[in-house]
C-alpha cells in the first residue's frame, strides 16, 4: 500500500456554541479569529509532489483538479482523529490559546504527531507562523517517514519512495510583478492566488476609491496576471485524465435573507442599538457597490457608540473571512475571482413577486412570470459593470458562483449564464457552511459503471397526485428500457423509513420524489416523507448521503426563503453534487426530466467519455441534460401552437442534442436559425417567442448547488493519487 502524499491542513478551533455565530452570515467566532490560516495554508505546498515541480507543472496540476486538503476542525472533532501510517502529513493551525493547548495534548498521544503550526508559540513544541519555511515541512516529514519506517518495518518500500521525493525539493523561484498588491476584499482572492503560485508583489497598498468603476479596474487588474498564466499553459495529456475545473470564479458577499427586510430589520436595529443602529442596518441593505458609504450622523454615532462600531467590524470580519475561504478554493485551481458588487442582492423583492407568480394556477400570474424573470435578470445585469459580465463571458471550463442571488440566471445573450456554461453554486449563507464547502476538497473518482445502480426514494403518499409518477415514467420512457442502469425503487412513509433507505445505499446518486415546502424567512425547508414532516438538517450524524442528490421536489432551495433550505441542508449532511428547485416544479415534466437525466447517465457518459476522448466533470452531465430541457421547453412552445410539426419537432431536438452535447456555445442561436429555416418565420418574432418560453421553461427552476466539478467520471484517481 502507498503512502498518501498529499499535506491535510486543519484549523482547529475551540468549541463554540453555534447560536453565536456572526449575525449577519452565520461564521462562529473561532473561525473569524482563525481566519488567518486558510490564505496562510495557500503559501504551502498542497502534497509532497508540489516542492519538485516547476511552476508551470504546479499550476497545470491545479487547472486540472488538485486542491489543498483543508479543513476547520473543533477540539472536540480530535478526539475520534488518530494519524495513521498510511495519511501521515499532517499540519494543525491553531490561532486559539485553549485549542493550541488542547492541540497539543492531543498531538502527543499520537503515533506519528502532526506538525502544529501556532500564534500561541510560547507553548512547546509549537512552530509560528512567521518561521515556517518549506525546510520546517521538510524536516517534519522526514521525521514522520523515520517514525513509520522504525516501527512498521514492512512499509520500508512505501516510506523509501517517499524520501526520494523529498530529496528533491526545491524552493521555487520567485516571479516578480512589479505590481502594486492592492489590499481589499474585492482583489485579495486573486492576489492570493498569485503569491501561492510564487509570484511577488513589488510593494503593498491598502485600497479604496470613491468609484465603483475604480474597484472594477483593480479587479481586472489582478486577474490578468492569472489569465495570462493560465493562457500560456500547454494542453497536457493529464487533461484527458482530469479535465481543467472551472476557472472563473464569482463572489457575491451576502446577508442573511431576514437583514434585507428593511422595516422589521430596522426596528430590530433600533430596539438594541437605537436610532443609529437602524440606520447603520439601512445602509447596509441599500449598499449597492464595493464601498459602504456612511452619513456624516452615522459616523458621529459610529464614533461615540462602541457597539455600533463592533457591529460594523464584525461584517468587515465577515467579509475577509469569507474571502480567505473563497482564496483557497481559488488558488487550489489558480482560478480568477470576479467580485460583483453588492447590488446584486437587492432583487429580493422581485425574487419575492416571481416566485409568487410562479406559485400561481391561473394564466394571468403565469404570464406575469415571464415578465418577473426578465426584470429579474436586468436587474442583477445591471447591477455589475459590463466590463466584469465581459470577462464572466468568456470562461471557458466552467463558472464556480458564491452566492445567494440566483446569479445563474444573468442574461448570456438571450439565455440564463447556466443554458451557456457549465455553472454551480455554493450559497453565501450560512458562513459556517459556505466556508466548510469552499475548503473542504474531497475529490470523488467514479466509473461509468458507477451509475449503474440508482436509488429512487418515492416519498409521496397513495393517491396523492404525485405518487408514483416518476416510477412510471421511468417504467414507460422506452430507450431507459434498453439501458443496463438498475433503479432501486424505494417507498417511505416516516424519517425512519427514509434513513433506513438512505444508510443502505452505498452508490453514488439518490433521486427524491416528493413534496417539499419552505413556508416563510423564519422556516426551515422541509421534504415530507408520505404525511410526515422531515428536517434535513437535523438528521446530521444519523444519515448517509451519497456524493449527488437529486431533488424533485417544490422549493428545495426557494428564491425567497430563509438560508436553511432542504438542499443546503444535504450539503451540511455530506453532499457534494444538489440538483435543486428554486421554484415549485409540474408533476408530469418533473418526472419526464428525470427519466431523461437517468437516460443520459446511461448512455451519455460512456458515449461522451468516447467521443471526447477524456474523463468527464459532473457538472457537464448536468448541464448538458438542463440544455436540452430548455431546448424541448422552446421547440414544444413552437410546437403546441402549430408553428411546426411534429416531424419538425423531432428534427429540430436532434439537432439541438447533438449541437449541445458537441459542446457548441452558441447552440441555442444555431437552434433559432434552424426554426426560423424551418419554419418560414420571421427570426425577430421566433426570438421574442422563443425568449418567452425559456422564461417558462422548467430548466431555469432548478440550481446545481455544491462542488459537483470534484466528481470526475472515467479513470482518474490512480493518475491523480500518483501526482
Amino acid at each position: 500500500m502507498e503512502i498518501y502524499p498529499y499535506f491535510f491542513y486543519c484549523s482547529v478551533l475551540e468549541n463554540t456554541d453555534p447560536s453565536r455565530a456572526s449575525p449577519f452570515v452565520g461564521i462562529s467566532a473561532s473561525m473569524i479569529t482563525a481566519s488567518w490560516t486558510m490564505p496562510f495554508v495557500c503559501g504551502l505546498p498542497m502534497s509532497i509532489h508540489e516542492p519538485r515541480w516547476d511552476r508551470e507543472i504546479r499550476i497545470t496540476r491545479r487547472v486540472a483538479g488538485a486542491g489543498y486538503r483543508f479543513s476547520g476542525l473543533r477540539v472536540s472533532d480530535l478526539n475520534g482523529l488518530d494519524i495513521d501510517w498510511h495519511n501521515p502529513f499532517w499540519v494543525m493551525i491553531t490561532a486559539e490559546a485553549k485549542a493550541a493547548s488542547l492541540v497539543e495534548q492531543w498531538r502527543k498521544k499520537q503515533r506519528f504527531p502532526p506538525l502544529h503550526i501556532s500564534n500561541q508559540s510560547s507553548l512547546p513544541g509549537v512552530v509560528a507562523p512567521q518561521d515556517v519555511r518549506l525546510k520546517t515541512l521538510r524536516q517534519h516529514c522526514i521525521q514522520t517517514l523515520e517514525k513509520i519506517k522504525a516501527t512498521l518495518p514492512d512499509h520500508e518500500v512505501a516510506v523509501g519512495k517517499c524520501l526520494k521525493i523529498i530529496d528533491q525539493w526545491v524552493e521555487m523561484p520567485a516571479k516578480n510583478l512589479n505590481e502594486t498588491r492592492l489590499v481589499h476584499n474585492c482583489t485579495d482572492i486573486n492576489n492570493v492566488v498569485l503569491e501561492s503560485a510564487g509570484y511577488v508583489f513589488g510593494s503593498i497598498q491598502a485600497f479604496t476609491a470613491e468609484k465603483d468603476s475604480e474597484y472594477v479596474d483593480a479587479i481586472l487588474k489582478s486577474i490578468a496576471p492569472i489569465d495570462k498564466e493560465r493562457a500560456e499553459l500547454p494542453l497536457l495529456d493529464l487533461f484527458k485524465e482530469l479535465p481543467p475545473v472551472p476557472e472563473t470564479f464569482v463572489f457575491a458577499p451576502a446577508m442573511y435573507r431576514s437583514w434585507y427586510e428593511q422595516e422589521s430589520a430596522g426596528r430590530k436595529a433600533e430596539e438594541i442599538l437605537g436610532k443609529g443602529g437602524k440606520e447603520l442596518i439601512k445602509g447596509l441593505q441599500k449598499q449597492t457597490g464595493y464601498r459602504f458609504a456612511t452619513s456624516i450622523d452615522i459616523r458621529k454615532d459610529l464614533v461615540d457608540s462602541p457597539a455600533l462600531k463592533a457591529l460594523l467590524e464584525t461584517r468587515s470580519a465577515e467579509l475577509n473571512t469569507q474571502s480567505a475561504a473563497v482564496a483557497v478554493r481559488a488558488s487550489s485551481h489558480f482560478a480568477s475571482t470576479i467580485r460583483v458588487p453588492l447590488g446584486v442582492n437587492r432583487s429580493l423583492g422581485r425574487l419575492r413577486q416571481l416566485a409568487y407568480n410562479a406559485r400561481g394556477l391561473n394564466s394571468a400570474k403565469r404570464r406575469k412570470f415571464a415578465e418577473l424573470f426578465r426584470t429579474a435578470q436586468r436587474e442583477m445585469e445591471t447591477s455589475i459593470d459590463p466590463r466584469l459580465r465581459t470577462r464572466i463571458e468568456e470562461a471557458a471550463f466552467g463558472i464556480k458562483l458564491i452566492s445567494d442571488a440566483p446569479l445563474e440566471w444573468l442574461p448570456s445573450g438571450d439565455i440564463p449564464l447556466s443554458m451557456r456554461h457549465n455553472v454551480t453554486r455554493i450559497p453565501a449563507t450560512p458562513g459556517n457552511l459556505s466556508i466548510g464547502s469552499l475548503t473542504t476538497y474531497p475529490g470523488i473518482g467514479l466509473k461509468p459503471s458507477a451509475f449503474d445502480e440508482i436509488l429512487h426514494i418515492d416519498a409521496a403518499p397513495e393517491g396523492d397526485a404525485a405518487h408514483g409518477v416518476i416510477k412510471g415514467a421511468i417504467d414507460n420512457f422506452f430507450p431507459l428500457r434498453k439501458a443496463k442502469i438498475n433503479i432501486r425503487h424505494v417507498e417511505v412513509k416516516t424519517t425512519g423509513d427514509f434513513v433506513k433507505a438512505m444508510n443502505s445505499y452505498d452508490g453514488p446518486m439518490v433521486i427524491f420524489d416528493g413534496h417539499g415546502s419552505h413556508s416563510d424567512f423564519s422556516d426551515i425547508g422541509n421534504l415530507y416523507l408520505g404525511n410526515e414532516k422531515c428536517d434535513v438538517w437535523a438528521l446530521k450524524g444519523i444519515v448517509r448521503t451519497p456524493p449527488i442528490v437529486l431533488l424533485s421536489a417544490c422549493d428545495t432551495h426557494a428564491l425567497d426563503r430563509s438560508h436553511a433550505t432542504v438542499a443546503n441542508g444535504f450539503l451540511a449532511l455530506g453532499s457534494q453534487s444538489v440538483i435543486a428547485t428554486l421554484l415549485p416544479i409540474g408533476i408530469t415534466s418533473a418526472a419526464v426530466f428525470v427519466a431523461r437525466f437517468l437516460y443520459r447517465l446511461a448512455e451519455f457518459i460512456p458515449a461522451a467519455i468516447k467521443q471526447y476522448e477524456r474523463s468527464l466533470r459532473w457538472p457537464e452531465v448536468v448541464s448538458g441534460m438542463l440544455r436540452m430541457q430548455l431546448a424541448t421547453d422552446v421547440l414544444r412552445g413552437f410546437s403546441a401552437t402549430a408553428r411546426i410539426t411534429e416531424a419538425q419537432y423531432e428534427e429540430l431536438s436532434l439537432r439541438a442534442n447533438l449541437l449541445i452535447n458537441g459542446l457548441a456555445k452558441d447552440w441555442y442561436e444555431r437552434l433559432l436559425q434552424a426554426i426560423v429555416a424551418t419554419s418560414g418565420l420571421d427570426s425577430n418574432k421566433i426570438e421574442l417567442l422563443a425568449r418567452h418560453q425559456v422564461a417558462m421553461s422548467d430548466a431555469i427552476r432548478y440550481v446545481h448547488l455544491g462542488n459537483g466539478e470534484h466528481i470526475t467520471i472515467g479513470d482518474f484517481h490512480r493518475e491523480l493519487e500518483r501526482g
